[in-house]
């Protein structure tokens, strides 16, 4: 684990460190399935308060339609035998999907009438960070390092002394081993103890 403050400095440390350890023979090396931070393409949806006063709308009015059309919105449920099944309304995924049919979603008027989400909205896509991890409180990005015939400490010895010599480690940033090193580790402290 790569633990630090600032996610794209630990999305890129993960990059680098995983380029590292690919390095290692005996490895096979992938992004943590559960913990690995990862970059999505991000839909952002910004309302503009000033033409929703114009329209006499709210920011709620606003909220909850894109809540609806993208999320979806519970109306009710449809029982089938001993089966509750949810009656969820939102747009199709093909149009919740093309920025020009969000764009177009329209809103209604408190007086009658329709408007467009384009009227009172602007939109921007971008790439975040869309998985974090946490432990102890601290934001951490997980590899996952698989053996191929080689034991655990030799491979982990080869990887800390070339991550220390290949990568810099920014001042607030740390590595952490555990898993199979960590219950060896804590497995010598104990033998130590009972010898």
């Amino acid at each position: 684990r790569i633990f630090g403050p600032d996610l794209n400095v630990l999305a890129q440390l993960s990059d680098t460190v995983l380029t590292v350890l690919e390095s290692i023979k005996g490895t096979e090396i992938e992004l943590d399935a559960l913990t690995a931070l990862r970059k999505s393409s991000v839909l952002n949806i910004i309302p503009d308060k000033a033409k929703l006063n114009a329209y006499g709308l709210h920011l709620d009015d606003a909220n909850l339609l894109i809540e609806t059309a993208m999320a979806g919105q519970h109306v009710g449920s449809f029982y089938s035998d001993n089966w509750r099944y949810p009656i969820v309304v939102r747009i199709a995924e093909e149009h919740r999907n093309s920025l020009a049919q969000i764009r177009n979603i329209p809103l209604a008027l408190p007086d009658g009438g329709s408007i467009v989400l384009s009227d009172i909205a602007s939109f921007s896509q971008d790439t975040q960070v869309t998985t974090i991890s946490h432990s102890n409180g601290k934001r951490y990005a997980g590899l996952s390092i698989n053996l191929d015939g080689r034991d655990v400490q030799t491979i982990v010895q080869e990887a800390k002394t070339k991550i220390a010599t290949q990568v810099t480690i920014p001042k607030g940033y740390t590595l952490d081993w555990g898993g199979q090193f960590e219950n060896l580790h804590n497995a010598q402290q104990k033998l130590m103890i009972i010898i």
